[in-house]
C-alpha cells in the first residue's frame, strides 16, 4: 500500500484517542475531547487546534488546513453512525441577534479572526489570515474563490448555515474597503528578502511554510506574521531539501561538457535564488535529443516547480506578460525565432522594467505589472539572436548523446525525483556560503549584467570553482554573444564585407550615402536587396546600426555619429585591423617571403609557417579531446605559454582560415578541415 495522506493519519490518531461522538437536537455533530467535560462542535476551532497538536506530537509535522478539513469530513461521516444524542440550550449555535442580516453576521465572524487587510504594490486587495490549528498564515486576494470558500466555512462552522452569494459579495466589498485604508505591502513570487540580509523561499505547500536562508545557515519556518508571497494555481511545492548533498551531482543529469559552461550554469542556478537582482537568461542550444529541455527543467524543479515547467512562446503580448507575471522561472521550449518585440519584452522582464496595460477597453483604467524574472530559452539553433537580449544571456551548448549513453525519459525523471531533495539541499548550502562572501567581492570589470557578475563570482567561490575562471567564462560568453548577434543580423555581415571591400579604410558620410554604398556592396556579393530582411531605406539601416554598434565594436568596427549644421554623419572605422604584408598560408608559404624568418632555411619549419603548424596541431588536439569545435579563447589559453602576442595569435588564426585549413561550423567555433 502507498503512503497514507496527512488526513488519513490525523483520523487514525483521533480515533486512537479517547473521543466520543455526539449529536444535539439541532442535528449538529460534536466531539467530546479527552479531558474535556463537555462536547464541542466538531468543526470548531478547538477541535481543529486539538487535531493539529495531536499530529505534531505524534509525527512532528504541521498539517495543512486542507488535511484538517478532510479529516473533519471523515470524522463527521463516522459521527452520523456513532453519535450519542444529547441536548443543548435551545439558543446554542443560533445567531445572537436574529435581526442581523447574514452579511452582518459573516462580517463579524471574519473580523473576529486573526486577519490583516491591505493592498499590494499593484493596488490589489488582499487578506492575510492565520490558519486554524496550524500556526502559519495564508495570503489571498479578497476577490479570489479561496476567500469565498473561507467565508463559507466560517459561517458553516459557527451556524451550520451556508451563506448566499450576495452575502459573500457584500462581505468581500467590506473587506476591500478596509484593505483600502490599510498599508501597501510589496509581495513576491517564490523568493523574497527577509528584511535582515537573508532570503525567504516559498515552499508553496498547504501549510505555507518557507525556507529562511542567511549567511549562518538555512532553516524551515512557518510563514512569518506579515504578508510576503503571492501564490498562483500552477505552482507545485518545493521538495523538502535534505542537507549534505553535492552540487556537482548536477552534471550527472545536465548534459554540459564545456567546463566554462558548467560554471555559468551552476552559478546561474544559485543566483536564481537571489531576489531582486537581474538574472541571466538561460540561452540553451544544441542538436535534437541532447537534453536541452532537461537543462531548464532541472532549474525549474530546484527553484520554481510548476505543473507547466516549460511553456510555448505566445506571440500575443498580453499572454506573454501574463506568463512572465505568473511564473518566477519562465522557460520557453523549442524556440526557432524571436521577433524584436518579444526580445524586447524578455529584456524588460530580466531588468525589472514595468508593463502597463489597459484593464478594460471601456475605460482608461490601467494595471501595472513589474517584476524581475528568471528567463530561459532553448532551441536547436541559438534562440536569442538580438544583441540587447544576448547581452543578458549565458549561452549554453548541449552536445550530442549517443544511443548507448541515452537514458529513457521516464527513468531520468525518476532519478531526478529521487535526487532533487539532495540537490536542493546542496544548493541551499552553497547559497549560505554565497551570502557570507558576496559583500567582500570586488570586481574591476563589471558587465552589463552587473548583478550576475558580482553574485556569480561569489557563487563560483562557494561552489568550489576558481572565481577568476567564472569571470573568464562570463567574458568569453559575452564575446561569443557579440559574434552571434552580428552574424544573426543582416546588417552586421554586410558592414564587414563593406569594410573589407574598402581595405578597412575609414568611411564617413550621410546615412543616405552609406545606404547607397551598402546596396552596391550587396549587389557586388550577389546579395538580394529585395528580400524581407534587407533595410528598405537609410533610416532603417541607421536603426540597425544603432542596435548592433556595441557588438560591432567588440569585433573591431567602430560606428560613431556626429551632427553638423547641415547634416547628420555616420563614421565607420576598423579599430583593430592590421593587414598582413604578405598573404601567407600553409599552402603558399615561402621562407624568403617570411618577414619573421629567424631560423635556418627550411620551408614550413620556421617563422610564420612553423607557427601555423603549431596552432593547427593544438586545435586538432583540443578537438580530439572534446569531440567538438573549439572557441578561439580556448585555443589562445592553450598556446599563450609560447610567449606569443595576442596580435600574432590572431594573425596566425586568420591565415589558417584564409588557407582553408580550418573552418567555422558555427560562429565563433573552429574545426580543422577534413
Amino acid at each position: 500500500m502507498g503512503r497514507k495522506s496527512h488526513a488519513d493519519q490525523i483520523v487514525k490518531l483521533a480515533l486512537d484517542s479517547d473521543i466520543t461522538f455526539h449529536v444535539d437536537q439541532f442535528s449538529r455533530y460534536h466531539l467530546k475531547l479527552p479531558g474535556e467535560p463537555n462536547p464541542v462542535k466538531l468543526r470548531s476551532k478547538d477541535v481543529r487546534t486539538w487535531l493539529s497538536s495531536l499530529f505534531w506530537e505524534k509525527m512532528e509535522k504541521t498539517p495543512g488546513s486542507y488535511a484538517i478539513t478532510n479529516a473533519l469530513d471523515v470524522l463527521e461521516g463516522m459521527a452520523r453512525k456513532k453519535a450519542e444524542s444529547f441536548s443543548v440550550d435551545e439558543n446554542f449555535g443560533k445567531p445572537v441577534d436574529d435581526d442581523k442580516s447574514q452579511s452582518q453576521r459573516l462580517i463579524e465572524l471574519a473580523f473576529d479572526q486573526d486577519i490583516t487587510l491591505y493592498r499590494d504594490e499593484r493596488k490589489e486587495y488582499y487578506i492575510f489570515y492565520k490558519q486554524e490549528g496550524v500556526g502559519g498564515y495564508e495570503n489571498h486576494p479578497i476577490d479570489s474563490s479561496h476567500i469565498e470558500n473561507w467565508l463559507t466555512n466560517l459561517l458553516w462552522t459557527q451556524e451550520y448555515t451556508v451563506p448566499n452569494s450576495e452575502s459573500i459579495k457584500n462581505v468581500q466589498r467590506v473587506l476591500k474597503a478596509n484593505a483600502y485604508n490599510g498599508e501597501i505591502t510589496k509581495l513576491y513570487n517564490r523568493v523574497a528578502p527577509d528584511g535582515k540580509e537573508g532570503i525567504y523561499i516559498d515552499m508553496a505547500d498547504d501549510a505555507w511554510n518557507v525556507i529562511n536562508v542567511t549567511a549562518q545557515g538555512w532553516t524551515f519556518t512557518s510563514t512569518p506574521p506579515r504578508p510576503i508571497f503571492r501564490r498562483y494555481s500552477h505552482q507545485k511545492p518545493l521538495p523538502t531539501p535534505i542537507a549534505g548533498g553535492d552540487a556537482a551531482e548536477l552534471f550527472r543529469y545536465a548534459n554540459i561538457t564545456d567546463p566554462y559552461h558548467q560554471i555559468l550554469y551552476a552559478t546561474a542556478i544559485v543566483c536564481s535564488l537571489i531576489p531582486e537582482i537581474e538574472h541571466p537568461v538561460f540561452n540553451v542550444f544544441g542538436p535534437y535529443g541532447s537534453g536541452k529541455s532537461l537543462l531548464l527543467e532541472i532549474v525549474k524543479k530546484l527553484v520554481d516547480p510548476s505543473v507547466t515547467p516549460l511553456l510555448s512562446l505566445h506571440k500575443d503580448d498580453k499572454e506573454l506578460i501574463k506568463n512572465l507575471d505568473d511564473q518566477y522561472c519562465v522557460f520557453f521550449d523549442n524556440i526557432s525565432y524571436l521577433t524584436s518585440d518579444i526580445s524586447d519584452i524578455l529584456c524588460r522582464a530580466v531588468t525589472g522594467m514595468g508593463f502597463s496595460l489597459r484593464r478594460l477597453w471601456t475605460n482608461n483604467e490601467t494595471f501595472i505589472r513589474q517584476f524581475k524574472r528568471v528567463v530561459g530559452l532553448n532551441g536547436i539553433n541559438i534562440p536569442a539572436e538580438q544583441g540587447d537580449l544576448l547581452s543578458r544571456c549565458i549561452n549554453l551548448e548541449t552536445s550530442d548523446i549517443s544511443e548507448v549513453d541515452m537514458i529513457p525519459r521516464k527513468k531520468m525523471e525518476g532519478l531526478l525525483q529521487e535526487r532533487t531533495p539532495y540537490l536542493l539541499g546542496a544548493f541551499l548550502d552553497v547559497l549560505v556560503k554565497t551570502l557570507a562572501v558576496q559583500s567582500t567581492v570586488k570586481i574591476s570589470e563589471v558587465s552589463r549584467m552587473g548583478d550576475y557578475s558580482e553574485w556569480g563570482y561569489a557563487a563560483a567561490q562557494a561552489l568550489g570553482y576558481d572565481p577568476d575562471d567564472f569571470l573568464k567564462a562570463h567574458k568569453e560568453n559575452r564575446g561569443h554573444g557579440s559574434v552571434d548577434a552580428v552574424s544573426a543580423s543582416f546588417v552586421g555581415p554586410l558592414v564587414q564585407r563593406f569594410m573589407e571591400d574598402r581595405k578597412h579604410e575609414v568611411w564617413e558620410g550621410t546615412p543616405q550615402a552609406l545606404y547607397d554604398e551598402m546596396v552596391e556592396t550587396a549587389k557586388k556579393h550577389s546579395i538580394s536587396t529585395t528580400q524581407r530582411r534587407f533595410p528598405k531605406a537609410a533610416n532603417y539601416l541607421s536603426r540597425e546600426l544603432n542596435k548592433l554598434s556595441p557588438d560591432l565594436r567588440k569585433l573591431g568596427f567602430l560606428v560613431s555619429r556626429q551632427r553638423t549644421n547641415t547634416a547628420r554623419l555616420i563614421k565607420i572605422q576598423s579599430s583593430s585591423y592590421k593587414p598582413d604584408n604578405e598573404p601567407l598560408t600553409l599552402k603558399t608559404y615561402v621562407h624568403d617571403a617570411d618577414p619573421e624568418k629567424d631560423a635556418p632555411r627550411g620551408a614550413t619549419e620556421s617563422g610564420l609557417g612553423k607557427d601555423m603548424k603549431v596552432l593547427l596541431g593544438r586545435l586538432i588536439d583540443l578537438e580530439n579531446e572534446r569531440g567538438e569545435a573549439v572557441p578561439p579563447n580556448d585555443l589562445w589559453e592553450a598556446i599563450k605559454h609560447r610567449s606569443w602576442r595576442k596580435e600574432h595569435f590572431d594573425r596566425i588564426l586568420r591565415m589558417l582560415i584564409s588557407d582553408g585549413a580550418i573552418y567555422e561550423p558555427r560562429p565563433g567555433f573552429y574545426r580543422r578541415t577534413t
